[in-house]
């Protein structure tokens, strides 16, 4: 699994970097579809519970919060049950729509200890998921 997620990050580069355009919400939307797979394959996640989170419906299943761990893993934005700042701000200038940069900085700043009590990653990775929910619903996709 690594080996394809190291594959597909090399190839998100590319795209990027031959792009001299700004990606889209579409394409950003697309995109995080794309690195979904490995963890709804993994976690046996249905497109029902996942469209269900980005109607606000944050259902008590074990499955799905992992699913929420493995994809913030992934992206390596959550390490360790910890938010990766850094790289979470360096994911928004490089990945985000320019329209979604800004909310997602402010997003990102008002859920940083939102992972904070929690021995459990996937409890963890969730309860931030739940937070951005709710500090931005305007921009938020759960893929």
């Amino acid at each position: 699994m690594a080996g394809k997620a190291v594959i597909l990050c090399f190839c998100v580069l590319a795209l990027f970097f031959v792009k001299s355009f700004a990606i889209t919400v579409d394409e950003a939307k697309n995109l995080a579809k794309i690195f979904s797979e490995p963890c709804k394959d993994k976690h046996r996640v249905s497109n029902e519970l996942i469209e269900g989170v980005n109607k606000g419906d944050f259902p008590d299943n074990r499955s799905l919060k992992c699913y929420a761990n493995c994809m913030l893993e992934l992206t390596q934005t959550v390490a360790r049950g910890r938010i990766n700042y850094r790289m979470s701000l360096a994911q928004i200038d490089l990945f985000m729509p320019e329209e979604m940069k800004e909310p997602a900085r402010m997003t990102l700043e008002a859920c940083r200890g939102s992972m904070k009590g929690f021995k459990d990653h996937c409890e963890a990775s969730y309860n931030y998921v739940q937070c951005m929910y709710k500090v931005n619903r305007k921009y938020f996709f759960f893929p």
